[in-house]
């Protein structure tokens, strides 16, 4: 784990965070780093339908996930906005590494993330008139439910947790609260920063092959 998981302090006290998906995994990591920085934090829960390969998913299940990864988030922004460009807040979407150079049996959720990849940056053109910003994280392998049901399906949660450690320079799966440390980092101090997608994935896109 990084040394500074724990850290907590007051970066974020006096603002509002509406963290999707913040029961659990992702969501949850950055709904606690938020919380105990001091911030007031909504969690609005969203169940992601997972991924397979074009043949195992339906139309309506490519519909679902795009609903659920991608629109869901220009909805939150269409109606969070007129609040955020009063208060001078910004808004952090969480993408994926998968979003960036795509995988394998997972077709319609790299779209999806890709999706989210080219909203955050159109937003951050139409937005910076209005003083907000508008950034984006890209997580590689988090040790969450999603995750874990994943590799339960493929039925060799050993394996495919060693591969992944092995695919990327620090060896290992990365924690939520990283994750939330990350968007705490844009939401508070990355104030000259917009349109930007943080690659929080220990290098995984660098190299070439088994690190």
């Amino acid at each position: 784990m990084a040394d500074n998981q724990d850290r907590s302090g007051c970066r974020f006290s006096d603002k509002v965070a509406i963290v999707t998906g913040g029961c659990c995994g992702i969501g949850r990591g950055c709904a606690d780093i938020l919380a105990e920085n001091g911030g007031t934090v909504v969690i609005l829960d969203i169940n992601d339908p997972g991924v397979g390969c074009i043949d195992d998913i339906s139309v309506e299940n490519f519909k679902e996930l795009l609903n659920i990864n991608l629109i869901a988030n220009f909805t939150a922004s269409k109606y969070a906005l007129p609040y955020i460009r009063k208060t001078g807040g910004s808004i952090v979407n969480i993408a994926s590494i998968s979003g960036v150079i795509a995988n394998a049996a997972s077709p319609t959720y790299c779209a999806s993330k890709g999706g989210v990849i080219s909203l955050t940056k159109a937003l951050a053109i139409d937005e910076a008139k209005h003083g907000v910003r508008v950034n984006a994280i890209a997580p590689g392998p988090v040790n969450t439910p999603m995750l874990n049901n994943v590799m339960k399906k493929a039925g060799d949660v050993e394996g495919i947790t060693k591969a992944m450690k092995e695919s990327n320079h620090l060896k290992r799966i990365a924690d939520p609260r990283e994750i939330g440390q990350a968007c705490l980092f844009l939401a508070v101090d990355a104030t000259f920063t917009t349109g930007e997608v943080l690659m929080c994935t220990a290098g995984n896109e660098i190299g070439y092959g088994v690190k």
